[in-house]
């Protein structure tokens, strides 16, 4: 027989594994909860969502699973559990890929601009439909790029085409590699599943917060490249796009950086955060709007303190991965977009500058998919109101201005201008410890006269908040400004077909201002992808 066990919680100080061991070591478990012997049980059973659960008693790692028993123990344990037919069994989960149509007659060579999240997709969903894409990217694929990062590590001198911010996968590749997003779509299933089959591990199908970690990502992303061009699509890395070709309100292709000119009939532009300079040239052909975005710092504690205020035990016991943690402080006048949250939140992990502009700087968090570092790291931040900018360009501008001060802080080397949370709180810019995770060290500089005083007494309550939450959370640094973390410029968009205002041009996903993070991104350019085919 077939049996779905929900909500089964397993005691994580009573087994005997280490975390990335836990979920294929369930035999004892099961056997013990439905008291039947082991040898009963099917070798394989099957997860379909896990989650820790750390706020009482002891930490509990809580499964929905299905497990094929000997039909002889059916009557003692139907009762624990919902009995499955082997039909619905086999098919719960994530929906597997599905055949999608071929579309060789109808769409050929579309352009994809850029290779993050929400190009990928796009470009992987139209090499399936045969319509064999042509995607462009200012960087470079994943081997030059990791070379050319940690080249930058070593001399701390720049390669504004290949770095942390621009190439293969986009900003993402070197990061957490969070999955987690707030979005329900069913499209959510066909990104997680075409991860999967880029090497994505087995359990990006039911963690309730999935990550990657950025050794995965690069393997990863290099396999989607070349699943993408088994399937007929073709990339042009080092191939940096100008402008656009506009004929009568329709767009008939791009102009890149060497004056070469490449026509399609559709054009997708999926150009991130980074692709600022796109989202500039884009404002004299699109109709646009000016959004509220999101600015602040990296903050940095040990792991350590993180896993004993979320597990309650120290050292973490071993069948739990490293802690993590989200908060959230309201503005005291209840006013949206006042508050402050922690966002990307790396545990294990290091905080990186991932930046792709000469003498600019802003951080990130990047992790390895075991996030067995000493650190831990998050954004801190809040809502700059879009409607305070004229422009786009005056938007983008406070943002360079911003990236370059927080250069100049950090002694103009790429060294983290860093504060601790209490002297951020007291306007003193003072530094307890210089230890970190920033390979490129840490310089101490005020950092709330860099993020101005709103932001500064945002972050003030909101770093007091937190500190009851998690108390000690006060005690660590802020490091750096997080910005880039959402556009401030948005792109109209037909609600029916998604074209934007010029015909035949389409945009996506973070840096058209309709998403933000992996996931979102990635389905994004789903929607796009599936308008290009149908319509």
């Amino acid at each position: 027989m077939f049996l779905r066990l929900e909500n089964l919680r397993v005691n994580a100080l009573k087994l005997p594994f280490a975390s990335e061991y836990v979920d294929e070591n369930l035999h004892d478990v099961l056997s013990e909860y439905l008291q039947i012997p082991v040898n009963a049980i099917h070798t394989d059973y099957r997860i379909w969502n896990k989650s820790i659960d750390a706020r009482r008693g002891d930490p509990g790692i809580i499964y929905t699973l299905g497990v094929e028993i000997n039909d002889a123990f059916a009557p003692q344990v139907s009762a624990l559990g919902s009995v499955m037919s082997e039909v619905d069994y086999y098919s719960a989960g994530l929906a597997p890929l599905p055949d999608l149509p071929d579309c060789s007659d109808k769409l050929q060579n579309p352009l994809v601009i850029g290779t993050g999240p929400a190009g990928l997709l796009a470009a992987f969903y139209l090499a399936c439909c045969n319509t064999r894409p042509i995607i462009v990217d200012r960087g470079f694929d994943i081997d030059r790029r990791a070379a050319d990062c940690e080249a930058f590590f070593q001399s701390r001198r720049l390669d504004p085409e290949s770095n942390l911010l621009f190439g293969a996968g986009g900003a993402g590749t070197f990061s957490d590699g969070k999955l987690y997003t707030r979005v329900h779509d069913p499209r959510a299933d066909f990104v997680l599943r075409s991860l999967i089959e880029a090497g994505a591990p087995a359990d990006t199908a039911y963690l309730k917060r999935p990550h990657l970690g950025s050794d995965l990502l690069q393997k990863i992303v290099k396999n989607l490249r070349k699943m993408i061009e088994a399937a007929g699509g073709t990339f042009r890395f080092g191939s940096a796009v100008k402008s656009v070709i506009v004929e009568n309100n329709v767009c008939k292709g791009v102009v890149l950086a060497s004056g070469e000119k490449l026509f399609a009939p559709k054009v997708i532009f999926a150009h991130g955060l980074g692709g600022r300079d796109l989202s500039l040239m884009l404002t004299n052909h699109l109709q646009w709007e000016l959004k509220g975005f999101q600015l602040g710092c990296r903050v940095e504690h040990l792991q350590e303190f993180v896993d004993f205020r979320q597990y309650r035990f120290s050292p973490r016991p071993a069948a739990l991965p490293a802690a993590e943690y989200n908060m959230v402080c309201k503005s005291p006048d209840r006013v949206a977009g006042k508050g402050v949250t922690t966002f990307c939140m790396c545990p294990g992990g290091e905080i990186v500058p991932a930046t792709g502009w000469s003498n600019q700087l802003c951080s990130n968090g990047m992790s390895l998919r075991a996030r067995d570092g000493k650190f831990a790291n998050s954004a801190v931040i809040t809502t700059i109101d879009g409607s305070r900018f004229a422009s786009a360009a005056e938007a983008y501008s406070f943002l360079s201005e911003l990236e370059k001060r927080c250069f100049a802080a950090g002694g103009s080397d790429y060294t983290f201008p860093a504060q601790s949370i209490k002297s951020f709180m007291r306007k003193k810019a003072e530094l307890y410890t210089t230890e970190s995770s920033a390979r490129l060290g840490l310089k101490c500089a005020p950092l709330h006269e860099i993020l101005n005083s709103e932001i500064q007494n945002r972050f003030t309550l909101a770093f007091k908040h937190f500190d009851k939450l998690m108390r000690g959370f006060a005690d660590g640094n802020c490091v750096g400004i997080e910005s880039c973390v959402s556009s401030p410029v948005r792109f109209v968009r037909n609600s029916d077909a998604l074209e934007s205002s010029c015909r035949n041009l389409y945009v996506a996903g973070e840096g058209a201002g309709y998403a933000g993070g992996i996931v979102s991104a990635a389905i994004d350019g789903l929607k796009i992808a599936e308008k290009l085919v149908t319509t």
